[in-house]
């Protein structure tokens, strides 16, 4: 029987050695295909979420299955294996400066041992579908920071991948640039991509309505289809505000 949820997380805890505790018995499912922001204040668990899916640090205690897989305690070289089943992209690009668009592409190719004869058309292929199909010479330096994202859009991609992971993907970048890149994830999660993105853009949030996790210190605050980052953020000032008033 085929898997409708692509991220299921089972009262997942994260404490830090610090003892700050990042993630509190966080409960959450993504179905194949969804589009979803995970919005919240600085030090909400945002980044933690990330970290988690990623597999950067494990869970001190819960069950975190991707696409029917508990990757909860993975040993080193499974990690490795299951990053490249994932596409990833950043607010800082991590772009390769000294080679092309065309090898930053195919770097992900040649990681999973894809055939040499087949790395030329799948590059050619996603660079055309994120719009850069004349870049493929031009050193990163050379590009715009839209352009940037959308080299390492088609880098998180050409392996397809089931699920995008976009962790404050329009963060450097201007409004306009930032409203393209959302339409190209958005155009991407058309063809059955599942999209997970992370963001403190509200803006943007608002726009898009789409599915909003909202995270407050390390829980799952609130969790609305169509929603929107301001409507969860006046939810939480007229929590406040009537807190301040039983005072």
């Amino acid at each position: 029987m085929e898997e409708k949820e692509i991220v299921s997380m089972d009262n997942v805890i994260v404490t830090y050695p610090t003892g700050t505790q990042a993630l509190k018995k966080v409960n959450i499912r993504i179905a194949k295909g969804e589009f979803v922001f995970v919005v919240g204040a600085s030090g909400s668990g945002k980044s933690t979420f990330i970290k988690v899916l990623l597999r950067e640090i494990a869970p001190n205690s819960g069950r975190i299955l991707i696409n029917g897989k508990d990757i909860t305690n993975l040993k080193h070289k499974q990690v490795a294996a299951y990053r490249r089943k994932i596409g990833c992209v950043f607010q800082d690009f991590r772009l390769l400066k000294d080679r092309n668009v065309y090898e930053n592409v195919a770097f992900a190719q040649k990681v999973i041992g894809v055939p040499h004869k087949l790395i030329g058309q799948n590059v050619r292929r996603i660079l055309t579908l994120v719009g850069l199909g004349d870049k493929e010479q031009v050193l990163p330096k050379q590009l715009s920071g839209g352009e940037q994202q959308r080299v390492a859009l088609a880098r998180a991609l050409v392996n397809k991948p089931a699920m995008l992971l976009a962790d404050e993907p329009t963060g450097n970048l201007d409004p306009k640039t930032s409203m393209e890149i959302m339409q190209l994830l958005e155009a991407i999660n058309q063809q059955g991509t599942t999209v997970i993105v992370v963001t403190h853009d509200n803006e943007i949030v608002n726009q898009m309505r789409k599915r909003v996790i909202t995270l407050k210190e390390g829980e799952v605050y609130q969790d609305e289809e169509d929603g929107s980052y301001a409507k969860s953020l006046s939810i939480q000032n007229e929590s406040l505000f009537s807190g301040l008033a039983r005072l």
